[in-house]
């Protein structure tokens, strides 16, 4: 009885521990590096195609608040962003903003899309943003 106790405690303690690992990354994202992000204009979303804010740039212009934004060149083909306003950004898996999101804080970049998950384990944000607004 107490083998059986001691070897159901171990076996919790190592499931505990391997779910702690596999936790996905939160949202908020990596820090934004000065050197990458210069291109960048103030007061604007920025969207790389690839990881680590390289190949095309796309960059919107902050407008009003709860204006959709479908993307163009870039729909369903960005791996890195930067939302350089003040204002929170919500980021569409579907047009329209409508579908599941990503809140980017004030500020907010992700470096790789990889590693944020819309389901996890499966299905991460990279290239799948296809439309976004910014709310207050």
């Amino acid at each position: 009885m107490k083998k059986s106790l001691f070897v159901a405690a171990r076996m919790l303690t190592v499931l505990v521990v391997v779910a702690a690992i596999m936790a996905p990354a939160p949202a908020t994202a990596s820090p934004a590096s000065p050197d990458a992000l210069a291109d960048c204009p103030n007061n604007s979303l920025c969207l790389w195609e690839h990881v680590q804010w390289g190949g095309t740039l796309g960059a919107y212009n902050k407008k009003p608040d709860g204006q959709c934004y479908s993307m163009g060149v870039l729909n369903n083909q960005t791996s890195s962003l930067y939302n350089r306003t003040s204002t929170h950004l919500y980021a569409y898996n579907a047009g329209n903003c409508t579908g599941d999101f990503l809140d980017f804080g004030p500020f907010g970049a992700s470096a790789d899309l990889t590693y944020q998950y819309i389901f996890w384990p499966t299905t991460t944000w990279n290239d799948k943003i296809s439309s976004f607004k910014w709310v207050s």
